[in-house]
């Protein structure tokens, strides 16, 4: 009788302990992929921002892998749970457009419509997977501390090597072309800039929000300050205005919810970046790439001349444009200048995005715009006293600051700026309070009594 009991109790007991283990590997799998995001985030910087054929590789090779390992998530689970995303739509209509392109033909080169449409969909698999797994505070909070370290670290680096007069990434690689302008890790320092621009909002936000006090508070305003001061350093005018309209959005976010403590910190802040400046700009350069900024003709050079060539190019395509990524192909024979130099890029992401993808393509990413500021903004209103909000503000912010050095720039080419991006534009306009959509159901589980 006894060993029958025991029997009994060792079924009872076998489905409980099957169970948890089978939630730990679930949960664990979950970690792995949000700790593979992270990776994959702070990998491209340091990878020459990315550009590299091999650093492209490991963007498009590790996001497949992470979309395995939440397959495999799904199959432990029994059930497919997939979150919703605003951002899901657009990014997805754009998608068929490109996909359409390369179908029906309608690039002038198909095979660079191919290889930036991977690319594309390694972001696209980010933004999936970050709808899915960065839900919790924790979570947030985790990120965007990592973040805010790896940024710290980073801008320390780029200054030490700027300040040592090398003209080598890491004092070693020297840029393939000879007119570039390193930074960092970045053969452009425009591009330095944008991530500085992705980056300092945590921070700075950190610093001016009520979550932390003391001695933290004074690190993360600290970090701020040192991440600043490399941005001005990198001398890219793009990167200072775009700066300078992050923290108007910081400002017009912090309406009536700010104390004189706070508005003596951002003083204070201010004082030290600018003396820092003053001091590290012994040549007065940065001096003067501020002042040049008077003339914005003469600050632009012939990026306005590439604008109005590219308008003519829009005329010719103008529903499905030339084809995503076919622009420094096709620009040649637009091109009303003689340069010696290669235009690789229209400098400008916005007008670009319409030439490569027509007005169809256009309007997709003015949706897209559209809907990450209608579901981002409400949700940033009690950033100061809550630590979700105030991650989500500071992505709304740093996807501000980007958007606006696109005008002058084109940061979203360059993948490593281009990833953080887009995952910060799915945090920052994540709703709240979702529950999943089950697809399938869920697999059950039988124990017959043998």
């Amino acid at each position: 009788m006894n060993s029958n009991l025991a029997t009994a109790r060792t079924r009872s007991a076998s489905p409980v302990s099957e169970i948890t283990a089978e939630n730990r590997g679930v949960v664990l799998l979950g970690r792995v992929v949000s700790a593979g995001i992270l990776a994959l985030l702070i990998f491209g910087p340091i990878a020459l921002g990315g550009v590299e054929p091999w650093a492209v590789l490991v963007l498009e090779v590790g996001t497949a892998l992470l979309l395995s390992l939440w397959c495999v998530q799904q199959l432990r689970l029994g059930q497919l749970e997939v979150f919703d995303h605003p951002l899901f739509l657009p990014a997805g209509l754009f998608a068929l457009l490109v996909l359409g392109q390369i179908l029906f033909v309608r690039s002038v080169y198909v095979d660079a419509t191919i290889t930036q449409a991977l690319k594309y969909a390694a972001y696209g698999s980010l933004v999936f997977l970050t709808a899915q797994y960065a839900k919790r505070r924790s979570d947030l909070k985790y990120m965007a501390m990592a973040l805010t370290i790896f940024g710290f670290v980073f801008a320390v680096f780029a200054m030490l090597q700027s300040l040592s007069g090398t003209t080598k990434i890491y004092w070693l690689h020297a840029p393939s072309s000879s007119n570039a302008v390193i930074f960092g890790s970045y053969a452009n320092h425009n591009h330095y800039a944008g991530l500085m621009e992705l980056l300092i909002p945590f921070p700075l936000m950190f610093a001016l929000g009520g979550m932390w006090r003391g001695a933290k508070r004074t690190l993360w305003a600290f970090a701020a300050v040192a991440m600043g001061c490399s941005l001005f350093l990198s001398k890219s005018r793009g990167g200072m205005i775009a700066f300078v309209v992050q923290l108007i959005v910081v400002g017009l976010l912090s309406l009536r919810r700010s104390s004189k403590q706070t508005y003596l910190a951002v003083g204070l802040a201010a004082v030290l970046m600018i003396g820092s400046l003053a001091w590290l700009d012994s040549s007065g350069v940065i001096r003067e790439r501020v002042t040049s900024l008077r003339n914005p003709m003469a600050a632009a050079g012939i990026r306005f001349t590439i604008l109005e060539d590219s308008a003519r190019m829009f005329v010719v395509h103008p529903v499905l444009g030339w084809g995503l990524d076919v622009f420094p192909i096709a620009y040649p024979q637009y091109r009303s200048f003689p340069t010696d130099f290669f235009v690789n890029q229209a400098h400008n992401d916005y007008l670009q995005v319409l030439v490569e993808t027509g007005a169809l393509g256009f309007l997709l990413v003015l949706w897209f715009i559209y809907r990450f500021y209608w579901n981002a903004l409400p949700f940033t209103r009690d950033w100061m006293q809550d630590m979700k909000s105030c991650v989500r503000a500071a992505a709304l912010v740093a996807c501000t600051g980007i958007l606006v050095h696109s005008f002058t720039d084109f940061n979203l080419h360059v993948p490593a700026n281009a990833a953080l991006f887009f995952v910060l534009a799915t945090i920052a306009a994540m709703p709240d309070n979702r529950s999943p959509h089950a697809y399938t159901h869920r697999r059950r589980r039988t124990h017959q009594p043998s």
